[in-house]
């Protein structure tokens, strides 16, 4: 059932023919309150015109108090930077056209997969299983093939529908996921920047876009002028809210060891070191290894990864461990296949599931799953 909170009978009405026969009206705010009140089940308020604007947003910011689960939409027949702009401030979902009907039940949708996911969330009773794990894939040297990995590992997890997953472009200056996946990034990290202080994970579920119904993405943004914008703490906050609403976080970074990876780094339940059979790399490697323990993470959080593990260049598994002094916890091998599926715009895994490397993609998956959970399980003991 929806409410709306109309105070013309012939304005709820036009609603109503677009929300559907469940829909009921309440023309003032106590009657709003006494209908949640005795009504658990409802998730959605839809605030017509009628309801002055000021109105809408006291209202928002008192019902994100008393009943947080609750999604305001306001709905306007003229919508301008100010209205949106206080509308988020306030705590209000959405706000669509008058005219669009379309959006109006798109928006409804949206806030009722979100109340879905985290009554689902609040249903199971251990708290500690409620946090996402954030998986960090990075290498201090270009071209290792960190968002081929991170893209796969991404749907590899995915590919237990249980799973919700989540996928993070932090390459802020470059970065290839959403070429990588050929999707248009109509929507990217810029557009969570006005949230500020006040994000929540209802206001980034609208900036997230959807890969093929498998894995949801925050991609990096395409105006580089917004990157001087993307602070470290910020990065913490938004990565700390999809863990609210997801199983898996996995990070896909860019070289550069800026204040906005190392705090993600910190904040990683496991970090997977890429690199390849390559002096530069593995010098890399090093030097990332240094910088980890300086800063004191744990030693069991990060786990190094070969990629191309099979090229026969004149270095070998045994040397790289000999060089880092760290041993190799999982190989990927080398293929044409994935230059080839990611040339069209697909993953390795989707199009040539029974390659090698597709094959050491899912066994990955099932390595990260197998060590999260050891992790897990050494901190709450």
């Amino acid at each position: 059932m929806y409410l709306v909170f109309s105070e013309k009978v012939d304005e709820f009405t036009r609603l109503k023919a677009t929300l559907g026969s469940s829909s009921q009206r309440v023309a003032n705010r106590h009657s709003l309150i006494e209908e949640l009140d005795a009504n658990s089940g409802v998730n959605v308020v839809v605030i017509a015109p009628s309801i002055k604007s000021e109105t809408a947003f006291g209202l928002a910011e008192e019902l994100r108090i008393q009943y947080p689960l609750v999604n305001l939409i306001m709905v306007r027949n003229r919508i301008d930077v100010a209205v949106l702009s206080s509308a988020l401030e306030s705590g209000i979902k959405d706000v669509v056209d008058a005219q669009d009907a379309t959006a109006l039940i798109n928006a409804v949708r949206r806030c009722e997969s979100v109340s879905e996911r985290l009554n689902e969330q609040s249903s199971r009773q251990d708290v500690t299983n409620l946090r996402g794990r954030v998986i960090t894939i990075y290498s201090a040297k270009g071209g290792c093939g960190k968002t081929t990995v991170a893209t796969n590992l991404a749907a590899a997890l995915a590919s237990d529908r249980s799973n919700r997953v989540c996928l993070v472009d932090l390459d802020l200056q470059f970065g290839d996921v959403a070429t990588a996946l050929r999707i248009h990034p109509t929507k990217t990290i810029s557009n969570a920047l006005e949230m500020s202080d006040s994000i929540d994970i209802d206001g980034l579920v609208r900036v997230l876009l959807r890969y093929e119904d498998q894995f949801d993405l925050l991609l990096a943004p395409t105006n580089p002028a917004d990157i001087e914008m993307i602070k470290a703490d910020f990065i913490s906050r938004v990565i700390s809210t999809l863990q609210k609403n997801y199983d898996y976080v996995v990070v896909d970074t860019s070289p550069s060891l800026n204040e906005v990876i190392i705090q993600t780094l910190k904040e990683s339940d496991l970090i997977l070191l890429l690199t390849t059979l390559d002096m530069p790399a593995i010098k890399n490697l090093k030097l990332t290894i240094s910088t980890l323990d300086a800063l004191g993470l744990d030693k069991t959080r990060r786990k190094l990864i070969l990629n191309r593990c099979d090229l026969k260049v004149g270095i070998e598994a045994k040397d790289v461990e000999d060089l880092v002094d760290e041993a190799i916890t999982a190989a990927i091998p080398s293929s044409t296949k994935v230059s080839l599926a990611t040339n069209e715009g697909l993953l390795v895994i989707h199009a040539f599931p029974h390659n090698q490397v597709s094959k050491a993609i899912f066994a990955l998956a099932q390595q990260v799953e197998s060590e999260l959970e050891t992790l897990l399980k050494a901190r709450v003991a």
